[in-house]
């Protein structure tokens, strides 16, 4: 057995001069350990509206000036069930992949792989040189169990 944990995958920005789409993949600290073989990303059938909120972006002259999540941990008995955090200084909750589309305008999330262990990572400072507001999504695609350490 392996012990998996939860990451939301979120569609956050398309860019259509280059038909690239950045994925955000945000860490959210629940755990599962599974019986099955071991794969290295595996889909799980969660429903993320109920543990992440789109998230929260400002961009003002070529860089993020907010880049916030705020994690929701319902019927957990927590005094306080909403966490906000930012994305800026806590760059270990998310990792960002770039994928190359050949259809900007058709099929966007049927281009995507189902694992994105082996996709291009793309660092922050990356994301930002390319990234407008007009191409900003923020939709959650899915949630996948991804294998720890």
């Amino acid at each position: 057995m392996k012990l998996y944990e939860l990451t939301l995958n979120n569609v956050f920005y398309v860019d259509q001069q280059r038909k690239d789409i950045y994925l955000v993949h945000i860490r959210y600290p629940q755990y599962f350990t599974l019986k099955q073989p071991t794969l290295p990303c595996v889909k799980a059938k969660i429903d993320i509206k109920d543990r992440v909120e789109r998230p929260e972006v400002r961009f003002h002259e070529g860089k993020f000036t907010r880049f916030n999540v705020t994690y929701h941990f319902p019927n957990t008995g927590l005094s306080k069930p909403d966490y906000k955090v930012n994305l800026l200084f806590y760059s270990e909750f998310i990792k960002i992949t770039r994928h190359h589309i050949e259809h900007v305008h058709k099929n966007l999330l049927e281009q995507l792989p189902n694992d994105f262990t082996k996709s291009e990572l793309v660092s922050l400072d990356e994301l930002e040189e390319n990234f407008n507001n007009d191409g900003y999504i923020g939709q959650y695609l899915q949630a996948t169990l991804q294998v720890v350490g």
